[in-house]
C-alpha cells in the first residue's frame, strides 16, 4: 500500500502548495496540481507559491476558481496540512530524501529508489 502526503516544513509557502493540492484534490486534480506545483519550484519561500501563482497554477490544470479560492480563503485544509507535518517532525523527518531531488514516473522508478535509499 502507498499513500502519497503533502510535505509542508519549509515555511509558509509550502503550506499554502500542500493546501492548493488538497483544495486541487477536492475536484479530484490533486497530480495536476502536485506536478504544475513541482514544474514551478524556484527556491524555498521565494514567492513561487505565492497565492496569486497558486491560483494561476490552479486555473491553468482547468479547476473551478470559485471553489478553489473559497477552499484556500477558508484554509479549509490547514488542519490536515498542520496534521502532516507534525506527525512527520514526530517521525524525525527533517528533509525529503535527504535534500536529493526525487525523480519517477512509474511505480518501479519509485521503487528502485525506495530499495537503495534503503540499502537493498
Amino acid at each position: 500500500h502507498f499513500t502519497y502526503v503533502p510535505m509542508s516544513f519549509l515555511g509558509d509557502e509550502s503550506k499554502d502548495a500542500a493546501e492548493a493540492a488538497l483544495c486541487a484534490n477536492d475536484q479530484g486534480k490533486f497530480w495536476e496540481m502536485h506536478e504544475t506545483i513541482f514544474a514551478n519550484h524556484n527556491g524555498e519561500n521565494q514567492g513561487a507559491y505565492a497565492r496569486a501563482r497558486l491560483d494561476t497554477m490552479a486555473q491553468n490544470i482547468g479547476l473551478n476558481m470559485d471553489q478553489f479560492k473559497s477552499c484556500m480563503d477558508s484554509s479549509q485544509h490547514q488542519g490536515e496540512v498542520e496534521n502532516y507535518a507534525n506527525v512527520a517532525k514526530q517521525a524525525g523527518v527533517t528533509s525529503i530524501n535527504n535534500g536529493e531531488p526525487v525523480g519517477w514516473s512509474s511505480w518501479e522508478g519509485l521503487k528502485t529508489q525506495i530499495d537503495a535509499a534503503l540499502g537493498q
